[in-house]
């Protein structure tokens, strides 16, 4: 859930995927831990669609650019592009 009062105080409620990397028989094998949290979206600079480490497209996780490391969150590109830029609707 999102709530944009005002501009540049925008909130958004979300689950967060933090990347955990372990190695299998010398094979590095991708795996996320969810967790939820709160973003200010007036530090997010960009937004693309989430791409895991095999290549493939994830249509319902979206990276948030934000300093100093992007986010991953459990959204689609569609969610955040519509709470960002409402007026593009």
């Amino acid at each position: 859930m999102a709530s944009c009062e005002i501009p540049f105080s925008c909130k958004l409620d979300c689950t967060i995927l933090t990347p955990v990397t372990v190695a299998s028989e010398g094979t590095p094998l991708f795996s996320y831990i969810q967790s939820e949290g709160t973003i200010n979206l007036a530090h997010v600079s960009g937004y693309y669609t989430f791409v895991k480490p095999d290549g493939t497209v994830d249509e319902d996780a979206c990276v948030l650019v934000i300093a100093p490391l992007p986010i991953v969150v459990r959204k689609t590109y569609a969610e955040i592009d519509a709470i960002i830029n409402p007026e593009s609707r």
